[in-house]
């Protein structure tokens, strides 16, 4: 593993195998030195020499013991990990880090290899991490979608953004009937903050097509995906003068749905 210093207080970190041990080590150092109140930036990427599915492990997926020490650098702003091993965090481990992190800007983890796990964190999970960390304004993780199949649409109320936010969801496998209430979720989200402030992907990388059911995952997040982008074209000078996008609570599961204005 190899250190490259970079303007700011950041750290480039080339991961080699094993990858565990070196980053204690490596994180116990930064302890040792007294320099953890200085580091803004850490990120955490899979050096190109390395052969295609070298470090991938089902055993042992690279975890919230992996970065507890990363808790000590209470300045971070940024944190990118994006390594050729699977990755497992629960809801309650990522908000537990984020609470040392109150000024995290970006958060991005494994975005491009994709976790391969069945972790990640939920949708209310996701609405507390943007309460902790105010400034978040750039997030890539897997979503649990597991058993979701109603939503809150209070839980976003109150929450302010930063003038852009962007969330990629990476390999998060999502079942028919949680697409209506994940599909109701973002548009909630997008909802309280600018139309043209708010972006959001998901799949969107090579690595994870090799996964296996991607398509049929693939193609339901496409449709929450062109439903919450429609939701964000929308204004009264769009064409359809008489409907606003709206989240109808009259069926269940919850559906995105037009209303009339007389309705609202």
């Amino acid at each position: 593993m190899s250190l490259l210093h970079l303007p700011l207080p950041s750290l480039v970190i080339l991961s080699v195998d094993p990858l565990r041990q070196q980053l204690t080590r490596f994180f116990t150092g930064i302890l040792k030195s007294n320099t953890d109140h200085t580091i803004q930036g850490l990120r955490l990427h899979q050096s190109t020499y390395l052969p295609v599915h070298a470090v991938r492990s089902e055993d042992l997926p690279l975890g919230f013991e992996d970065l507890q020490l990363c808790m000590a650098f209470s300045n971070l702003r940024r944190i990118e990990l994006n390594v050729e091993c699977n990755v497992d965090f629960s809801d309650s481990q990522v908000l537990t880090l984020a609470s040392a992190w109150p000024n995290l800007e970006s958060l991005l983890i494994n975005a491009e290899w994709g976790w391969n796990t069945t972790g990640g964190i939920t949708p209310g999970g996701l609405v507390e991490l943007l309460q902790i960390c105010r400034s978040l304004n750039w997030i890539a993780l897997r979503l649990d979608t597991r058993g979701y199949a109603d939503v809150d649409a209070a839980a976003v109320l109150g929450l302010t953004f930063p003038f852009q936010i962007s969330i990629d969801v990476v390999d998060a496998s999502i079942e028919a009937e949680s697409v209506p209430a994940i599909t109701a979720f973002f548009c909630s989200l997008c909802a309280t903050c600018s139309k043209s402030g708010f972006r959001l992907s998901a799949w969107d990388s090579g690595a994870v097509l090799e996964f296996p059911d991607v398509s049929e995952y693939t193609e339901r997040w496409e449709d929450i995906l062109d439903h919450v982008n429609a939701a964000l074209c929308w204004s009264p000078e769009s064409g359809d003068s008489d409907v606003v996008p709206s989240i109808s609570d009259t069926s269940h599961p919850l559906t995105l749905a037009l209303l009339p204005l007389s309705t609202i």
